[in-house]
């Protein structure tokens, strides 16, 4: 027999995040990714594959560990590059850019305005430079 279980037990992923020093996500796509995101703010680092969303919220060495080669032996350098910074300086310093980062809303719309402000500075320049 087989069977699947669809229900997220929340206290049971508490606990697992709250207990792991890292968290291996070795995925081949990953369109956006929010458990690496929830590791980080558990304070465990994520191992990832270089791919989608995991790209651009882990950063190699920083807050996690990336590799880029889809195999095995690309799982495994991460997972050593891991396992020697295990209980050195160096891991505290990546936990806690791991606990600063900020995935949240009121980040994205701060980046946002800012962007638009740039886009718009620069349509009302180009009005400015056609007036003359």
């Amino acid at each position: 027999d087989v069977s699947i279980n669809t229900k997220l037990d929340l206290e049971l992923a508490n606990m697992l995040y709250s207990g792991s020093d890292f968290l291996v996500v070795p995925s081949k796509y990953e369109p956006c990714g929010l458990i690496q995101m929830i590791a980080l703010w558990y304070g465990s680092l994520p191992i990832v594959n270089d791919t989608g969303g995991l790209k651009y919220t882990i950063v190699d060495g920083v807050n996690g560990f990336k590799f880029s080669e889809y195999s095995a032996s690309g799982l495994r350098s991460a997972v050593d590059r891991a396992f020697e910074t295990y209980k050195k300086p160096k891991m505290s310093e990546m936990i806690i850019k791991a606990l600063e980062a900020d995935f949240s809303w009121d980040k994205s719309a701060q980046e946002y305005k800012k962007l638009y402000g740039r886009v718009l500075q620069l349509r009302l320049e180009s009005k400015f430079e056609e007036a003359f």
